[in-house]
């Protein structure tokens, strides 16, 4: 090994001092146009090899068998569990109709409410094409509930219209009575009719009332018949009451509140014509079958 590897140095510097030459003669020439000798070539001497005390281990080949080209490679097959499907729940056939039902009822009550032609005509029957006897049954059952349906809403419709015509009528009435009561209480005061005034307050310790010329509500009847008494004792026809914007308002069936703007003119005898405007309220309640006034608010106007 050592004799190859000189053998490859001095080889090597050989040709290394071969292209030296080369390069020197091609300078020289581009220096002068006369040609010159060319240079002898130096041999220098190639350096010995240096030889080592420790000698280097050649490496050792392993054998490897060759692989048996005629053997039959056998693979051992990994076992891989089977997985049993989950069995899907059977479905039931009567949830599907009552599923199909409730969806023909919604599609039909927004047929109904939309007024929509078109949507109400796809539920006769000639539109549906009869693909067995569960599709029959389903037609049967949607066919009564929607004769059902229209049967109940035309019901429904049919009794709140009455209700609804009976509870005006029952309003107009009430009203009518307490328009005749205020009537009556009118007519007292411009007849100076007392008894009949008072037959027209409920006379109890719960009556109230807020007089035009006082700060303050009075309570019970004796006391709410003090402001009335002089107006009372004038002789008939000194008082005229005249009533606008009047507004009756029907709190319950024996409750009700009646507001409006007066005139109030007094001529009291030889006396001057006095004329009061101003605002009134009254709270009457029905007491065994009569309108009566339980509470009263009059104010003046400027």
């Amino acid at each position: 090994m050592a004799a190859e590897e000189g053998k490859n140095n001095r080889a090597v510097w050989g040709v290394v001092l071969a292209l030296l030459a080369l390069l020197l003669a091609a300078c020289a020439s581009e220096t002068t146009s006369v040609p010159q000798p060319a240079p002898e070539a130096t041999v220098i001497p190639a350096p010995a090899p240096t030889t080592s005390s420790i000698a280097t281990p050649e490496p050792t080949a392993t054998a490897i068998p060759a692989p048996d080209t005629t053997a039959n490679l056998t693979v051992a097959p990994t076992r891989i569990s089977t997985i049993q499907p989950t069995p899907l729940p059977t479905p039931d056939s009567r949830e599907t109709i009552k599923s199909e039902v409730a969806a023909a009822v919604s599609q039909f009550g927004q047929a109904l409410s939309t007024a929509d032609t078109d949507l109400m005509a796809s539920f006769t029957r000639k539109n549906y094409v009869i693909g067995g006897d569960q599709m029959s049954k389903t037609l049967k059952k949607l066919t009564i509930l929607t004769v059902l349906t229209i049967a109940v809403v035309g019901s429904i419709l049919g009794g709140l219209s009455t209700t609804s015509n009976a509870q005006s009528d029952d309003e107009d009435a009430l009203r009518a009575e307490v328009e005749a009561a205020a009537r009556q209480l009118g007519e007292a005061r411009n007849t100076s009719d007392g008894e009949l005034f008072d037959t027209l307050w409920l006379q109890s310790d719960k009556t109230t009332y807020f007089p035009p010329f006082q700060r303050f509500r009075v309570d019970g009847w004796s006391k709410v018949r003090q402001p009335f008494s002089g107006l009372l004792d004038l002789p008939p026809g000194a008082v005229n009451v005249v009533v606008r914007q009047e507004h009756i308002d029907l709190v319950a069936d024996d409750v009700a509140i009646r507001t409006g703007i007066f005139i109030f003119r007094i001529r009291p005898p030889g006396g001057t014509t006095r004329t009061i405007n101003g605002i009134f309220s009254r709270v009457l309640q029905k007491v065994d079958g009569k309108w009566i006034n339980v509470h009263g608010n009059t104010s003046t106007l400027p």
